[in-house]
């Protein structure tokens, strides 16, 4: 058997069927998906799941706030705030358990991760890029963030934060950029960002003797 949770998504297996269409070992699945969505859209959106899958058992429940409720200026002030979001970049030799870790710290810092980009591979001995393949000993990661709680959020120990943990599990290189950076600073962080990925690459080559 198994349990997932990714990114608020719940999956586990609760009956085994003997075999499948194709004669293969099949399991039924329950998928439990919440989502912010206003009432009125609830038919819609249970007929289109019923529609486009028409094997899938579905049971719509909802609850919350009335659509006729009216905030007052303060509270509606809060729900259209847009949060802080950004993106992380993190490259160093591939380890076991290093975003259990770097999750761990952002969970910490009151931030909460999008989405997330897994990449491994190796360095070139001439260009000393990145050569994205799998089963690499080296590794990328992309990890967009955000803050919901702008007014609670702290920056700046976001940074030192993630920073002091990656170093901690082995990411030789770390990036976090904001998009409530000025373009021009956006920008000369993702070159510093690659250049030193490069400088890290040819000291990793350097070691292992491959330049």
């Amino acid at each position: 058997g198994f349990f997932a949770h990714p990114f608020g998504t719940l999956l586990t297996p609760f009956v085994k069927s003997s075999e499948g269409e194709d004669g293969a070992e099949s399991f039924a699945v329950a998928i439990l998906v919440k989502a912010l969505i206003a009432e009125r859209s609830v038919p819609k959106m249970t007929r289109l799941l019923s529609t486009n899958f028409p094997r899938l058992v579905c049971t719509t429940t909802y609850g919350g706030v009335a659509e006729a409720f009216q905030p007052s200026a303060e509270a509606s002030e809060a729900v259209v705030q847009r949060p802080c979001s950004g993106t992380l970049r993190l490259f160093g030799s591939d380890r076991f358990g290093q975003l259990s870790k770097i999750s761990a710290v952002l969970a910490e810092c009151g931030v909460t991760i999008l989405n997330l980009l897994v990449t491994t591979g190796f360095g070139d001995r001439d260009t000393h890029e990145f050569v994205e393949r799998a089963g690499g000993p080296l590794s990328q990661n992309v990890i967009s963030v955000a803050a919901f709680d702008r007014a609670a959020f702290d920056e700046d120990l976001l940074r030192r934060e993630v920073t002091r943990a990656a170093r901690e599990v082995g990411y030789e290189v770390t990036s976090i950029i904001f998009d409530t950076q000025a373009d021009r600073a956006r920008r000369e962080e993702l070159a510093d960002y690659y250049l030193r990925r490069k400088s890290s690459i040819r000291e990793y080559l350097a070691k292992r003797g491959d330049l």
